[in-house]
């Protein structure tokens, strides 16, 4: 296994503390952005989610410190045996803390493919069955009461925790729930895949490509990286699980804080690229002094009246603030008057 289920879970603390401060920051700064938009429906939900993402966030970092604390005060060398107990109610309620956190950030991506394909219900039909996939039906017999029952494990985020709160002292986490947590985080990784492309495809399928240039190329950066940072985390916390490795559990106690990170990351980026994020219509009027045929002494030469031109020049950028897009134009009018 390499590194030790001790300095495993010490070093999953310092990077959840480091990563949780970043997001803290992040987070009222994203607050504050959004307390400064008028009162709309989508400041409303975008706000409750984020609100949500820190409860989820802040209880899971507490309860890290909690175990570290009944783990080292102690002080009898038993804190080994403590961090391998599976079935420990306080790691139970941690595992159910970063279950909501991943499956709520799922949920986001969802809403998100949502809005930006039109509120359609087609795009989101798949991901939803992925986020829901973990649906499977485990079929365990089990003796409840002196008779058999079959017993259905529903959601596999769910059946993760009611798996690992029956499993024996002798029990690791790479046996007694691995038939869960393999499908439940590559589902929630192909589901993050998915809606990343899903947005890159309607953009460029509803805009023009020449629009790619502008606006649209950072709003695409911000989803291509937001996508590829919280893939990355998921794929280091299954090559750490597939090796057998302690590592996986500083790389799974990251995800809490980093999902929190990535929504504000996508909320702040797209503020300070688009401002308030509405549409407006520019009227800019140019004069300069026209050039007067003949007055430099050439005579005969004849003189050309000029009148005002209006041009009117349509620019589609890419509004992605996580509930729309649209199309932003500007008209100039330019006029050209006699000196």
């Amino acid at each position: 296994m390499g590194i030790g289920i001790v300095k495993a879970e010490l070093l999953a603390l310092c990077l959840e503390d480091f990563l949780f401060g970043i997001f803290a920051t992040l987070a009222f700064m994203a607050i504050v952005v959004l307390l400064r938009r008028g009162p709309t429906t989508s400041k409303k939900t975008l706000l409750s989610a984020l609100c949500c993402m820190i409860v989820f966030a802040t209880a899971h970092i507490l309860i890290d410190f909690v175990r570290a604390f009944d783990a080292f005060v102690p002080a009898d060398g038993s804190a080994a045996v403590y961090f391998a107990n599976l079935a420990d109610p306080v790691f139970l309620t941690k595992s159910a803390f970063m279950t909501m956190q991943v499956t709520f950030g799922d949920c986001v991506n969802i809403w998100r493919c949502w809005i930006v394909s039109g509120r359609r219900i087609t795009p989101i039909v798949l991901p939803t069955v992925g986020m829901l996939g973990g649906f499977g039906k485990e079929y365990d017999r089990i003796v409840l009461h002196g008779s058999e029952r079959t017993m259905y494990l529903a959601a596999s985020g769910i059946a993760i925790i009611v798996t690992i709160a029956q499993a024996s002292s002798q029990d690791t986490i790479f046996d007694s729930a691995k038939r869960w947590i393999m499908p439940y985080f590559i589902l929630t990784m192909c589901v993050n895949i998915y809606c990343t492309a899903m947005i890159l495809w309607i953009i460029f399928r509803n805009y023009n490509p020449h629009a790619v240039f502008g606006h649209t190329r950072r709003a695409i950066a911000v989803i291509i990286e937001s996508g590829s940072l919280y893939t990355a985390s998921i794929l280091g916390f299954l090559s750490a699980y597939f090796a057998q490795s302690n590592g996986q559990y500083p790389a799974l106690d990251v995800v809490v804080p980093l999902v929190g990170i990535i929504y504000c990351l996508i909320l702040l980026q797209t503020e300070y690229m688009h401002g308030d994020g509405t549409n407006s219509i520019h009227t800019t009027r140019v004069e300069w002094p026209s050039r007067r045929r003949g007055s430099s002494g050439e005579p005969g030469l004849p003189h050309y009246a000029t009148s005002p031109l209006a041009i009117e020049i349509t620019r589609e950028v890419e509004q992605h603030e996580m509930q729309r897009t649209g199309k932003e134009k500007h008209d100039f009018e330019v006029e050209v008057t006699d000196a």
